[in-house]
């Protein structure tokens, strides 16, 4: 596949896509634990778990932006939060880097606050907070953790080596099930990583360069 590098192609086919895995000559497994299968991209650098987070981030905010909640959660900032996470990924500077974490720290005390009044309400008053409020929250706490997770894994914290703030893993299950759909999840996770993975050699490490280590032009060293 041109100067498609083995590593990335691996990815591809690792991701799913049916040319990678024609290419590959690998036949469909069977299908992981949506933890599980992002928990593998670690073999292929941090910028793949990041990737992985952010996506289903994106898919899951909907659910918290279609809750009106009016001045209790301002809607916008678990979005600015991940927009701020993957601008750094993109970016790499220090300035990105300090929009990224004071992003996160907004969208947090956000969902954080919100989640409190909730169940404060609730405790004084059983059966006024609907379904949809709660499911919100949830969407809205996923989604800011999985912006966590990435940040962390920008940081630095080895992908392989997660603890249950910076586990992507945990993160993208977590949004899975506020979206209530791991396919959705899955397949949102799929489609913004196959054509990055498929990207040529060159453009990969153009694609990368603040990446410096993490390039899947070439696999990444252990301990990177």
């Amino acid at each position: 596949m041109g100067d498609l590098s083995p590593e990335r192609l691996s990815l591809a086919g690792y991701l799913g896509d049916p040319s990678a895995r024609r290419a590959l000559a690998c036949e469909p497994g069977e299908e992981e634990r949506i933890e599980q299968w992002v928990r593998g991209l670690r073999e292929w650098g941090a910028q793949a778990c990041v990737r992985a987070a952010v996506a289903a981030a994106r898919v899951v905010l909907p659910v918290w932006e279609s809750w009106e909640p009016g001045e209790l959660a301002p809607r916008g900032h678990p979005r600015r939060a991940v927009d701020a996470t993957e601008a750094w990924m993109r970016v790499g500077t220090d300035a990105t880097r300090d929009q990224s974490t004071q992003a996160l720290a907004a969208a947090e005390e956000v969902v954080d606050g919100a989640s409190q009044v909730l169940a404060a309400i609730d405790q004084e008053h059983r059966g006024v907070v609907g379904a949809s409020a709660w499911r919100a929250i949830d969407a809205g706490c996923a989604a800011v953790a999985a912006a966590r997770a990435a940040h962390w894994t920008l940081w630095g914290n080895d992908p392989r080596r997660g603890t249950p703030e910076t586990d992507v893993g945990w993160a993208v299950k977590d949004c899975a099930v506020a979206l209530q759909s791991r396919g959705a999840t899955r397949a949102a996770i799929r489609d913004a990583l196959v054509p990055w993975a498929l990207l040529s050699t060159e453009s990969a490490t153009a694609s990368d360069r603040s990446w410096p280590g993490r390039s899947l032009a070439g696999r990444p060293p252990v301990g990177a």
